[in-house]
């Protein structure tokens, strides 16, 4: 038995965690960010690992020895777990109407906060500006934290309406990387989707890209570009 139970443990769960994202996910984004980020989501549990992987699979060892790393690893347990106060908004007019419930019912049993903002029921007669506008103004009221996806037939004009916000960043993704890539460079924090061109399997798969990909903040580029969206934003 390890000396230090604990953080057997940890660094157990935190190697297993990797591997259950990337079977679940198909392999999909678990090597491609250079800084070999990870994230599993479980309930609102959000778990990150920057570079911690392979560190994990040498500390199980340095555990049972209850050697000196084991006193370096402890403070980085409390980056690589935290609790998140993430709400993912919904909205939908008529024609992303049923991907939108589709979706819904897959955040549920992922165990996401979740905020259905309409449609509520189908109406062939309702317009898209108005599912855009209530979940930008959410996003926008806490951008770092808070998450929107919105569906209508082509995808462009909810991402229009969205993009009026102040601090929305909303990508029309077409891909899972590409809504990967989305968030890795540009901290998006709405996703729209088109359903005339988008079905169920792939909506599904670009959503938990958006949702699990964190944005790389300490690469200088990206953070300097946000920086100058933020002066455009304020007519600077």
């Amino acid at each position: 038995m390890p000396n230090n139970p604990a953080l057997f443990a940890h660094a157990a769960f935190s190697f297993w965690g990797g591997v259950c994202y990337y079977f679940m996910n198909g392999g999909a984004g678990f090597f491609r960010n250079e800084l070999g980020i990870y994230t599993q989501q479980n309930g609102e549990c959000i778990t990150l690992s920057i570079l911690h992987s392979p560190f994990s699979i040498l500390h199980s060892p340095f555990s049972i020895l209850h050697s000196p790393f084991s006193i370096l690893h402890s403070p980085f347990s409390i980056l690589f777990f935290y609790f998140s106060t993430m709400t993912i908004f919904l909205g939908a007019d008529h024609r992303g109407f049923r991907l939108k419930e589709q979706l819904k019912a897959t955040l549920k049993t992922d165990g996401y906060k979740i905020e259905d903002l309409g449609a509520n029921e189908y109406n062939g007669n309702d317009d898209y500006p108005d599912y855009a506008r209530a979940v930008a103004q959410k996003v926008g009221e806490a951008p770092e934290e808070n998450r929107g996806i919105l569906i209508c037939g082509s995808g462009s004009g909810v991402d229009i309406v969205a993009n009026k916000f102040k601090g929305v960043r909303s990508v029309l993704a077409m891909s899972p990387d590409h809504a990967y890539m989305a968030r890795h460079d540009d901290d998006v924090n709405v996703l729209a989707i088109a359903s005339d061109f988008t079905d169920e399997p792939a909506a599904r798969s670009m959503m938990r890209s958006f949702l699990t990909t964190p944005f790389a903040k300490l690469e200088d580029r990206y953070t300097r570009r946000l920086r100058k969206i933020e002066e455009i934003e304020s007519g600077k």
